[in-house]
């Protein structure tokens, strides 16, 4: 068995287990956790099953244990007690807002006016640090973007001078936004082309919504915006985009920002509570407004994916005059015929190519679309194709 440790944020060292179970075929992982010197949670097992990869059970379950502590070590997890590092030297992104493990906007009762309020944004997470004299990109689980170059490049001079700067934010193209995953599959490649690293050039704008003197750990949310202003002058470059806050001074003229930029296209806003220090777990001085709704809307076509998305579904389109189940005062605004709607989380490529080659079956059937909202042009705002009815 091997244990990994970690120092929670009560000060308390806890502690993560893993290890290979089983015998003849039938092998897997147990894993466990608990506080250091007290009570440890029954262990938790995960049975291997072998692929093309791992040919067997056995094989498979040492990548999976492999796989599982890297993981950990990405996310404040170290191998001895000794070598735990406090939190506030470390940057991970375990539950900061860079990974938007942010809090729903539902309890409020804790925001203090005027608080700071900017569109949210739905790109690819990332923040950006340096490390052996060169500029590391970042996802929200410790993973190196590798398909951002000329982000890297655009920040390399800024941080040869300044090391101990932390950026926020996101890779995300406007353009792109009512194609997710379109956009994803250009942002996510591991081993890019030419072509591809092109591509990303030419779409992928690194959004910087915070900014973190890692010499200055406690500056309050408007303190690092002054800091992301020192930034934005200092780094000259069109893949770099400061993405700054809104002063909003009541709660009422927050719901008007909100609905201003719904109407922009974005899916909805961040709040950030003005004299709140950065926290990298998650916490309330960060919450997230984002609309949902769903309801039933007749498919009448399948649209097929370009680029890397082509030779699979990319999303349906719906006949908007014949609905199921919709709010009537969203029904009431419906000015057009027809519209696109993209996929919602759950849809794997090899469903997505059985979807296009089966095109015909979805046609003329009612599908569960989530929604944000309606435009000012009486369309769905951030239309996503759930599931298909099936009665």
């Amino acid at each position: 068995m091997e244990t990994l440790y970690k120092k929670d944020s009560k000060g308390k060292i806890r502690e993560w287990n893993i290890k290979i179970d089983g015998d003849g075929d039938y092998w897997g992982i147990s894993t466990s956790d608990g506080l250091h010197g007290g009570k440890i949670k029954d262990p938790i097992f995960k049975k291997a099953i072998p692929n093309n990869l791992f040919k067997t059970s056995i094989d498979k379950a040492n990548a999976m244990k492999q796989s599982a502590i890297d993981k950990k070590l990405r996310s404040n997890y170290f191998e001895s007690i000794d070598a735990i590092k406090d939190e506030d030297i470390l940057f991970m992104p375990t539950g900061c807002p860079s990974g938007m493990i942010w809090k729903e906007w539902k309890d409020k009762s804790h925001v203090v006016y005027p608080a700071l309020a900017s569109p949210k944004l739905d790109g690819s997470k990332c923040y950006s640090t340096w490390r052996e004299d060169r500029v590391f990109l970042n996802t929200r689980s410790a993973k190196e973007h590798l398909n951002f170059r000329h982000i890297e490049e655009a920040l390399t001079d800024f941080y040869e001078e300044n090391p101990n700067i932390v950026l926020d934010g996101e890779v995300y193209s406007h353009e792109y936004r009512d194609r997710f995953e379109e956009l994803q599959s250009i942002f996510r490649q591991e081993t890019p082309t030419d072509e591809e690293r092109a591509l990303s050039a030419e779409v992928a704008r690194f959004y910087i919504y915070d900014s973190i003197d890692l010499n200055k750990p406690n500056q309050t949310a408007r303190e690092r915006q002054s800091l992301l202003s020192w930034v934005n002058h200092k780094i000259t470059s069109e893949h770099i985009i400061a993405w700054f806050s809104k002063d909003v001074r009541t709660e009422k003229e927050y719901d008007a920002y909100h609905e201003e930029c719904m109407d922009g296209g974005f899916e909805g806003t961040v709040l950030k509570i003005a004299d709140a220090p950065y926290v990298q777990r998650k916490n309330k001085n960060v919450m997230k407004r984002k609309p949902k709704f769903d309801c039933e809307f007749r498919v009448i076509g399948i649209v097929e994916g370009t680029g890397t998305c082509k030779g699979i579904a990319a999303g349906v389109t719906i006949d908007l005059q014949y609905v199921d189940g919709m709010n009537i005062t969203h029904r009431d605004m419906l000015a057009e015929d027809f519209q696109d709607a993209g996929m919602a989380k759950g849809w794997n490529h090899a469903m997505l190519k059985k979807m296009l080659i089966n095109k015909l079956e979805y046609i003329g059937k009612m599908a569960t679309i989530e929604y944000g909202g309606m435009t000012a042009y009486g369309k769905l705002r951030f239309p996503k194709f759930k599931a298909l009815r099936t009665d």
